[in-house]
């Protein structure tokens, strides 16, 4: 039976105490009686059940402040940026004199200035000087602002539709004196502000639906002023934590591991505390976010009391006085914990359960239920991630995008927990742990956290802005998303009930998704055009789906229809892959941010964010076996089954702790259902690290899928599912079994979206070892190695565990070079193989919205890729980005252009041109350059194999077509071929061994590098020497020059060899491999004098069957404006040799050929080094003068 108990509040004239009407454990609240008794008039037609629900709802809106928003603005914004702003709040005061909360919204934006206008089909037109502003949709009840309507219609659809067709910027939501204030341009972010609740002291915040804030653009700057205050308070977090949590979580963690009597010099004890610790940092700030943005019952004054953000509070207020004995703040955390894991009724809080909160099965969480930190050392950490010192407060965490908190999360996994082998200081100039006995931080075998790089700054984890993955978004996700909405339109016209089942039939994926920044967002598109879809096109049947799913929250909880369709739409189409379990944890907790509805348990995400590595598995079981044996046909059935308990799965609304553990049921049946094909792909995998399974799986595939297998087989799959564990095999078609069903017409993903990892497959020494000893990266070079020496005379087993670790990521490159890849040139960068990745799992008709650094598309080793999406697929825009200061990308080098890609999967259209943009250096040229189109470029514009040139205007691609009209680089500048062919003569790294000496000798020659000379200058600096050697002759003189050059083609290894014999013996054309921006020219060309050895900087050009006077021609040529603006349109850093052989040089008559080589013949004969080279071309030796030396530039 439900009741409503109410008595007079006695601190409040005109309120009530109310407890119920839902439960007996239930909040006692206070809210005003007038507005009481409104409500439960309302509930005089509805039935009973409905009636409880609805009251329950708003007695708890009514216990609020009258002020709420979702994403529109934030809190600190209203209270700090509005209401603290004493010009702003006190022309807010006095243009509200005149409203009372008594008015009627048509009173109210009457006398804010409107002119409200009737609109033929409904609603009203609010205009301020003839000009649209708002279009207001008035509700009969508060409950039509959060509900489909009788027909199926959101109101937030049917408002931002109507906002479209009037050219409105806002819409209104409407009841007496309540406001739900949209942004036309998402359906997904508002402002409620009821007057009513708001009170006299609160009431200036109306004037935000004033024009003046409205049509005024006051609204918008609030707006920008809150993207602002955002970033800076995700940089100034990052810091903080890095800076102040950790440094006290590390020395609590100290205290209670002496307390204790932990292992920490054992690597395996102290991995597992750092796991714990980095747990209770995810649960700290997942639990300050969910307070902050009102998903945590904060105007419950019990639950305040005990909420973190109270705790924080005493944390502060009594710093001083807390005692190392005491672990009373810690025990109060543990209450909170413990009721978001299992819910308590009188604080309002339902059992949100989910792994963060639990207390197993999830990283170090076994081991967080036996820790405890004393006061004073918690109280820091409590502080540090939740007071904002100067401004006296608690951090506004609503402030934060779900994207700035995720980045935060992943940038903690680049910390690691260490122990201290010496006193240590941290430096904050150099970012490292140094030694210091007199002032130390860190006392020796104390624990501290630090970097790979030795550290505490955030490095190596690229968080992509959030104006890039809107673009991306935008571009790839947005247009698939509306085909698909057209079919559902299709069906829905004879079949409503299939349309609703089909609507969720769209999977979008993450491959390398990390804290889930582009998923998010992918979340927020989906559920906005699902709104705006179903104001246009109702589906009856999903009015009962989200009538089931809200059942299930608790009693008190005001949900939005638009909520639980953004929690529907996660569940069954947004999927991701992390190979680090904690990163696909960090997934997993954005994504339960940007779907939380109150009252309803975290949902089951384990299906939709799986732990694996996107590069090594199976995606296409043709590559195990051929179609039409057993075993293919014992996979068909047994897909079958997994696919059907994946689809029990999806339908588990995961409303209550119950319903999750129904899901992870589902979870384990797919798994089960699959074991046998795991096992089979397992041992497929497991070939490409070194496990001889071929033969096997030929003779007895059949025998693995149905469980068969004889000793040998066993003896295989001992070897291979370790593997599969350690390196995190994927195998596509189990892990997403719906998505590759090879029933579905077009099996693979509708868009796969996402920035994968740049960076090369290594280890490197001196991350390793600074591990294990903090500081070691401070030091300077011999002080290191000798440091590296003690250090290793102290843990022998050091060296070994480096080579296993090597040995480990060779095994990875290996494994990499095995799998489903086409053979690339160049070091394996992972992404390369993420760009092949991307057509092996995005399905036929899907699109890709991806970032990659610009070298994919200018480097050999894309090639394929590049051929894929240019020639194969119809790619619609590439856009480039220069990464000027760090504005995009602030831990990535300034030299960088990054690329976004939109492309979609299907055959381009004859005369298709890609669409390039670029190239935007700071925000500002970004927000110009998305906006606007980028030029079209048509395939002869390209260079070879899709080489795409940097170009900004039309006129631009007009004149590159033109630059680009003649040979190719190693054919020469005349009609007939005249082959020449680039060498890298001594490897700066790799042979540094052959020259490394202290001083000269009589046998050494000059060693130069690019900087050792300019265009037409061989001065000669940054020389080193390098002994003239057998081991260097035989380095110098090359086997196989010219291999990898498309010069092979045509000309045998014999002649080719000699043609570098016959350079050797004269001067030689170089030129330098790095091109910096601070270079007036991209390629900067020299003759070199005879006698000099080359590193790979410094490469140079071996003529096959030209002379000195060819020579000087290809110099001139090189040296030349032209060329050199060519070669800027698709030169990166590296002028390297795949780049070099797809630029073009005119085709240069006998007269003009004379005339190029004679002028770059006498400026390269600038002494009596190049005596013979001046021979044979027949000029002159000497400097000349500057006139002269001006005329032959020109």
């Amino acid at each position: 039976m439900s009741y409503l108990l109410v008595a007079d509040d006695p601190d409040r004239s005109g309120w009530l105490r109310v407890l119920g009407p839902a439960t007996a454990d239930g909040p006692i609240r206070s809210v005003n009686a007038s507005a009481l008794a409104r409500s439960i008039g309302n509930t005089a037609e509805m039935g009973r059940l409905e009636s409880v629900r609805h009251l329950a709802e708003e007695i708890a809106r009514l216990g609020g402040e009258g002020l709420h928003m979702e994403g529109l603005l934030s809190r600190h914004t209203l209270e700090v940026r509005f209401k603290g702003n004493i010009t702003r709040w006190s022309e807010a005061t006095d243009a509200t004199s005149a409203l009372e909360p008594s008015d009627g919204w048509r009173a109210m934006l009457t006398k804010l200035g409107y002119r409200l206008e009737q609109l033929p089909t409904r609603g009203y037109l609010a205009r301020h000087q003839g000009q649209p502003v708002a279009v207001v949709h008035p509700k009969n009840n508060t409950r039509a602002f959060t509900r489909l309507d009788d027909q199926g219609r959101p109101p937030e659809g049917l408002l931002v539709q109507d906002c479209r067709k009037q050219g409105a910027r806002y819409g209104l939501l409407a009841h007496e004196g309540r406001f739900r204030l949209f942004e036309g341009a998402s359906t997904q972010d508002w402002l409620d502000i009821d007057a009513r609740l708001l009170g006299t002291g609160r009431k200036p915040f109306l004037w935000l639906l004033s024009p003046q804030y409205l049509s005024d653009n006051g609204f918008a700057e609030l707006q920008e002023e809150a993207r602002r205050f955002g970033s800076v308070l995700r940089r100034r977090l990052d810091r903080t934590i890095r800076f102040d949590a950790f440094p006290a979580l590390a020395a609590g963690l100290d205290q209670w591991v002496a307390d204790c009597g932990e292992n920490i010099k054992n690597d395996q004890e102290r991995q597992e505390i750092e796991k714990a610790a980095l747990t209770l940092m995810f649960r700290l700030l997942f639990i300050l976010y969910a307070e902050s943005s009102g998903f945590l019952p904060m105007d419950n004054a019990t639950y305040r009391s005990k909420s973190l953000t109270g705790l924080v509070e005493e944390a502060t207020a009594s710093q001083d006085k807390l005692s190392h004995n005491s672990t009373a703040l810690w025990s109060q955390f543990a209450v909170l914990v413990r009721a978001m894991r299992h819910g308590n009724p009188a604080w309002d809080v339902p059992a949100y359960n989910g792994a963060l909160f639990a207390p197993s099965d999830f990283e170090g969480a076994e081991l967080l239920e036996r820790m405890e930190l004393s006061d004073p050392y918690f109280a820091r950490l409590l502080t540090a991630v939740g007071w904002d010192s100067k401004a006296k407060r608690g951090v506004d965490y609503s402030s934060l995008e779900i994207g700035h908190l995720g980045h935060i999360y992943e940038a903690l996994l680049s910390l690691r927990l260490s122990v201290a082998d010496q006193p240590l200081r941290y430096d904050p100039n150099e970012d490292r742990y140094i030694p210091d006995d007199t002032d130390p931080e860190v006392h020796t075998r104390g624990l501290l956290w630090q970097t790979n790089e030795g550290g505490r700054k955030a490095g190596g984890v690229y968080y992509t802005p959030a104006e890039l993955v809107e673009h991306l978004v935008r571009g790839a996700v947005v247009p698939a998303f509306e085909g698909h909405l057209e079919k559902v339109r299709t069906t829905a016209a004879t079949d409503p009930d299939r349309a609703v089942r089909q609507l969720f039939s769209f999977a979008v994926l993450d491959p390398a998704c990390g804290s889930a920044h582009f998923l998010v967002q992918v979340v927020e598109t989906l559920a906005d055009m699902t709104v705006r879809f179903l104001a246009e096109t109702p589906l009856p049947g999903m009015a009962a789906d989200l009538d089931r799913l809200r059942a299930g929250a608790s009693g008190a909880a005001g949900v939005d229809d638009a909520a639980l369709l953004r929690r529907l739409l996660l569940k069954h189409c947004v999927f991701g892959v992390d190979i680090s379990p904690m990163g696909a944890e960090i997934a997993v907790m954005s994504l339960w941010l940007a779907s939380f509805v109150p009252g309803l348990s975290l949902s089951y995400l384990d299906r939709n964010v799986v732990v694996g590595d996107s590069l090594i598995g199976v995606v296409s079981p043709e590559t195990v076996g051929s179609e039409g044996t057993l075993w293919y046909d014992q996979l068909l059935a047994v897909l079958d089954d997994a696919i059907k308990a994946v689809a029990r799965l999806a339908e588990i609304d995961d409303r209550t702790p119950e319903e999750v553990e129904a899901s992870k049921l589902a979870d384990a049946q797919a798994k089960t259902a699959t074991e046998r094909a795991q096992q089979l792909f397992d041992l497929h995998t497991a070939q490409g690290f070194g496990v001889d399974t071929k033969k096997y799986i030929e003779n007895h595939a059949f025998d693995v899928m149905v469980d068969n297998m004889d000793a040998r087989g066993r003896q295989h799959l001992g070897e291979a599912a370790p593997l599969a564990r350690q390196y995190g095999f994927l195998h596509w078609p189990l892990a997403f079994p719906r998505v590759f069903d090879p029933g579905r017409r077009c099996p693979g993903f509708d868009v796969v979206v996402g920035n994968p990892p740049w960076e090369e497959v290594t280890v490197e020494e001196l991350s390793f070892y600074g591990l294990h000893q903090p500081g070691i990266n401070g030091l300077p070079q011999d002080d290191r190695i000798r440091a590296i020496s003690d250090l290793i005379h102290k843990r022998p087993e050091l060296p070994d565990l480096f080579e296993q670790e090597q040995q480990r990521v060779a095994v990875q490159r290996n494994a990499l070079a095995a799998g489903e890849y086409t053979s690339m040139a160049g070091d394996p960068d992972l992404y390369k193989y993420f760009c092949q990745r991307y057509r092996q799992i995005t399905r036929e008709g899907g699109s890709i919205g991806v970032v990659l650094p610009r070298s994919a598309f200018i480097n050999k080793g894309s090639e394929g890729f590049r051929d894929w999406l240019c020639g194969q697929t119809t790619a619609h825009r590439i856009d480039f980005l220069k990464n000027k200061a760090g504005w995009a990308f602030p831990d990535v080098t300034s030299q960088y252009t990054v690329a976004l890609v939109v492309a979609e999967r299907s055959e381009p259209p004859a005369n298709h041109r890609v669409e390039v943009a670029g190239v935007a250096a700071s925000k500002r040229d970004w927000k110009r350059q998305s906006r606007t189109s980028g030029v079209r470029i048509p395939s002869q514009g390209f260079g070879p194999h899709w080489m795409t040139p940097l170009v900004g205007t039309q006129a631009e691609v007009n004149l590159l077509a033109k630059v680009r009209l003649g040979n190719q680089f190693p054919l020469g500048e005349r009609a007939l071929p005249e082959y020449r062919f680039p060498v890298a003569e001594l490897h700066e790294t790799n042979d540094r061994r052959l020259w490394d000496r202290p001083q000269k000798s009589l046998e050494s020659r000059p060693l130069w590098k690019g900087e050792s000379f300019y265009q037409y200058d061989p001065h000669g600096g940054e020389a080193r020497w390098c002994p003239n050697s057998e081991a260097v002759q035989k380095k110098v003189s090359k086997p196989r020059p010219g291999s990898g050059s498309m010069v092979a083609r045509s000309v045998p290894l014999a002649d080719r060899r000699s043609a570098v014999l016959v350079e050797l013996g004269r001067a030689r054309v170089a030129f330098r491999d790095v091109s910096r921006g601070t270079d007036p020219r991209t390629v900067i060309a020299c003759l070199v004098p005879p006698g000099v050895f080359l590193t790979n900087k410094a490469p140079y050009l071996t003529f096959v069957n030209g002379d000195e006077t060819t020579q000087a021609a290809c110099l001139g040529i090189m040296n030349s404006l032209p060329f050199d603006w060519q070669a800027r349109r698709f030169v990166e850093i590296n002028v390297n040799f795949f780049i070099l052989e797809g630029l073009v040089f005119p085709q240069l008559s006998d007269e003009d050929f004379h005339i190029v080589a004679r002028n770059a013949a006498r400026l390269s004969a600038v002494d009596d080094r190049f005596a013979d080279f001046a021979g044979a071309t027949g000029v002159e030796v000497g400097p000349l003068e500057d006139a002269e030396r001006q005329r032959l530039l020109v």
